[in-house]
């Protein structure tokens, strides 16, 4: 399937999922649908234009509560980044709210995601 089509089968795939919550798995990989699944149980609105920034003293605490985390997956993210680097993408760990901990990329990336409130 070309990504053309991919990409139209996915959209379809998104509309019906948003407006009449029926998930089409036979047409989305599993790790789309459990992303959108799991997006929906934690009610993340699609729609929603800014994102949730949260102020320096609670990332600070989120960073702290989560250190034994970032000291395990420092060296898998290096080396993750270290496979894709120059290659635009960019590796990124979460909390389990989806607040980011830890994000590496090459420096144009990560400016645009920023931009766009990813990072």
């Amino acid at each position: 399937m070309s990504s053309s089509r991919a990409l139209e089968v996915t959209e379809k795939a998104w509309n019906l999922y948003v407006e009449k919550e029926i998930l089409d798995l036979q047409q989305l990989r599993p790790e789309v649908a459990n992303s959108w699944q799991r997006c929906r149980s934690l009610r993340i609105n699609p729609y929603q234009e800014e994102s949730c920034v949260v102020n320096l003293p609670e990332l600070r605490e989120r960073l702290y509560n989560k250190q034994h985390l970032l000291k395990v997956a420092r060296p898998f993210m290096d080396n993750l980044y270290n496979f894709v680097k120059g290659s635009g993408f960019q590796v990124v760990l979460t909390d389990e709210q989806g607040y980011l901990l830890e994000v590496l990329g090459d420096n144009d990336i990560v400016s645009r995601t920023k931009q766009v409130l990813l990072c």
